[in-house]
């Protein structure tokens, strides 16, 4: 290959060719990561159903699920970290102090659930 440089033309090494991507590689990884991502979408939706069936028929409050579900995916030694400080942070706002301030409900667990 042939490279210009000023008012000269020299042969290029191989370490002074840039490499792209062929025009075929790149329309079949596009097509692919399209339907790994129509995947992705799918399984996405079925989640978000699953959480809103739970959220209708055992109460499940969806921000709280969401947060367990964080923690859920984090290794034990992660976890027992942000737990530590979570509570750390939650004692040191004045958070509990708030929340046991506003009047509640009483709470009713369900011990069966339904599908």
């Amino acid at each position: 290959m042939l490279a210009k440089t000023g008012d000269t033309t020299e042969q290029a090494t191989a370490d002074e060719i840039q490499k792209r991507i062929s025009p075929t590689a790149i329309k079949k990884l596009l097509k692919d990561l399209r339907s790994r991502q129509d995947d992705i979408d799918n399984i996405s939706g079925q989640m978000g159903q699953a959480v809103a069936k739970a959220t209708e028929k055992v109460n499940l409050n969806r921000k709280m699920f969401g947060w367990i579900r964080q923690l859920d995916r984090m290794p034990p030694e992660k976890l027992a970290v942000n737990i530590d400080d979570f509570m750390h942070m939650l004692d040191i706002s004045g958070l509990n102090e708030r929340a046991a301030s506003a009047q509640r409900l009483p709470i009713e667990s369900q011990e069966a659930e339904e599908d």
